[in-house]
């Protein structure tokens, strides 16, 4: 007992230090949010206050979290169907949300203007995690934009390939006979990684469970740390505690990337030794994935010696985190609103029987990828209408003095915008998976089957009907070869097994007005008789 009242001292002095802690950590979170509360535009109305008396505009923006999409809601009814913008309160800042007319004027916007980049660098903390010397080095992704996207055809047998193994070693377990309970969206976020990394690493690591999981991981601390960093961190402290992030995600990147060093040490060697001076002819021998152009690209830019093995495998699991965010989360929902249709089973059959002729041709004519073109569709209508978030084309106003909309909107430098498709927030749009198709058949009649026009379609979403993948110069440079790794996928998946419709609506996982299907819904699965081992 004695003891124990010794003790007593240091477990006042602990708790006093640990309340103390989260006060002064409480403190410095409201203060930061008046801080940015008081910065947006007087004149322009909030939305998510419900008639709160006490410091409402705070309490939304701490309510956002849990608030789902029913501010943007009241907004798109009482303001945007007006044209008129309205403040969305973020824990991250508030947003001023302007009329869905006004997403081509802040896609056309320059840099200088309106930055998107400025955005992303305060919601990951990319000053403190990005690989590379620079800022420049991490937003440049034309190796994406211009050998990923050339080379999509030729991916397809390696991501064909790649799907295969993987989606048989994960339902391993599923027969012929019977219906087996699978977490399917968990598996499908694992096919469409190992699929990306068909083309981003090649083998063996695409096939290394190991790596996979270890930049799975990365990816999982990449998210965590930017919390703290855009709630906890105001612009003037962050050369001060930005470094910290640095340091908590050194270990687990060294993880993630350990496996790529000897590798891009073996590719480096090869091209110094035969004196690149010019890219390496497309046909050549030799790897043809995004690492060795994110090589091939450095060794011409730049004097590699500022470009050490170490910041190439980061920009390349950079690369590889962006994509497989986009895809699982795009697959994922593609795939519960597949079967979560009213008619998911002549559904399913519609697409097995368009796929089953497809894939048959895929050995000999990759380019028939493109031909699947109801699968196209419903990956149009998941991107259109249940996007993760209820908003997007996220800018901060950079301009000197600020800047003035079409509308007649004075928006303050340092403020934010946004935007949004209305038929995300119009329940009078009704989820429709053909509806692309319907109007594209409609359209092509006369064309012949396997017309060009026919040919062209696809889901690249570059036009103003969906801010799924962005607009302009700042869309997704990815979103190609995301749609058509979705896509095989899929096809893959109809083709080879039986889903049973989900029978209970699926509740989405909700963090502001973001919408997520959860990894845990659990999905009837057999294998198809003709595709019995």
């Amino acid at each position: 007992m004695d003891y124990l009242y010794s003790s007593l001292p240091y477990i006042y002095t602990t708790f006093a230090a640990i309340t103390l802690s989260l006060v002064a950590i409480i403190a410095l979170a409201i203060g930061i949010q008046i801080s940015r509360i008081s910065a947006a535009p007087p004149n322009i109305p909030w939305v998510g206050l419900n008639n709160k008396r006490w410091f409402p505009k705070l309490r939304a923006t701490f309510g956002e979290v849990v608030a789902s999409r029913k501010p943007m809601k009241e907004g798109y009814t009482k303001f945007s169907q007006h044209n008129l913008p309205f403040i969305l309160p973020a824990t991250h800042w508030p947003e001023i949300v302007l009329p869905p007319s006004n997403a081509s004027w802040i896609a056309g916007q320059p840099e200088s203007v309106l930055s998107a980049v400025t955005v992303f660098n305060d919601i990951m903390g990319f000053e403190y995690t990005a690989p590379g010397p620079d800022m420049g080095y991490a937003h440049d992704f034309a190796v994406v934009q211009r050998d990923l996207t050339r080379n999509l055809v030729r991916s397809v047998p390696e991501v064909l390939a790649e799907i295969e193994t993987s989606s048989s070693e994960l339902l391993s377990d599923v027969a012929c006979d019977g219906w087996t309970d699978v977490r399917m969206l968990g598996i499908l976020g694992k096919v469409s990684h190992s699929a990306a990394s068909a083309m981003f690493v090649g083998q063996p690591l695409c096939r290394d469970r190991g790596h996979l999981k270890r930049v799975r991981i990365w990816v999982t601390c990449f998210a965590l740390v930017s919390i703290p960093y855009r709630l906890l961190f105001p612009k003037m402290l962050r050369p001060v505690f930005g470094p910290v992030l640095t340091v908590v995600m050194l270990p687990v990147k060294y993880l993630a990337v350990r496996p790529m060093l000897p590798i891009i040490k073996q590719r480096l060697a090869g091209l110094w030794k035969a004196g690149l001076s010019e890219k390496v002819d497309s046909d050549d021998d030799g790897p043809r994935d995004l690492l060795q152009w994110i090589v091939e690209d450095a060794a011409r830019k730049r004097d590699i010696a500022q470009l050490t093995p170490w910041d190439l495998a980061g920009k390349a699991i950079l690369v590889e985190f962006l994509a497989f965010l986009t895809t699982s989360l795009t697959i994922s929902r593609v795939f519960v609103d597949i079967l979560s249709h009213p008619s998911a089973s002549s559904l399913l059959d519609e697409l097995r029987e368009e796929a089953d002729a497809v894939f048959a041709r895929l050995p000999s004519e990759p380019t028939a990828v493109r031909e699947m073109l109801k699968l196209d569709s419903v990956i149009r209508e998941s991107l259109h209408l249940h996007t993760m978030s209820a908003h997007g084309l996220q800018r901060e106003v950079v301009q000197v003095g600020g800047i003035t909309t079409p509308d007649g909107v004075y928006l303050p430098q340092g403020s934010h915008v946004a935007t949004f498709h209305p038929d995300l927030l119009d329940d009078d749009v009704q989820y429709d998976p053909l509806r692309s198709y319907k109007v594209a058949m409609g359209a092509l009649d006369g064309d012949g089957e396997g017309g060009p026009r026919k040919q062209k379609l696809a889901s690249d979403i570059r036009g103003g009907q969906s801010l799924a993948f962005g607009l302009g110069k700042h869309a997704c440079p990815g979103r190609f070869f995301a749609v058509q790794n979705i896509k095989l996928i899929l096809g893959w998946m109809v083709t080879r097994y039986e889903f049973l419709p989900l029978v209970e609506e699926v509740k989405m996982t909700e963090v502001g007005d973001a919408e997520v299907p959860p990894g845990k819904t659990m999905v009837k699965v057999r294998r198809r008789r003709s595709e019995k081992s």
